[in-house]
């Protein structure tokens, strides 16, 4: 099975929860820039390796991304 790294950039607060998916480190990184900027705070990066086909990317998303915020 071909599998791929999939860096994912986390920052959670309280009620602010905040993921994105980048394809390697550096772009991570930088990714985990903007938030400190934005947030003033670091995020986690994570890396997690996914199988390379529609199966192995849904359910990474289903795991890790956003589901409802409440206000």
């Amino acid at each position: 099975m071909n599998t791929m790294d999939i860096y994912i950039v986390r920052y959670e607060d309280g009620d602010v929860e905040f993921c994105s998916f980048f394809r390697n480190q550096r772009e991570a990184m930088k990714g985990r820039t903007q938030l400190k900027r934005e947030y003033k705070k670091l995020g986690s990066i994570e890396k997690k390796t996914i199988g390379r086909n529609k199966d192995g990317f849904l359910s990474l998303f289903n795991r890790y991304a956003i589901k409802q915020r409440k206000v």
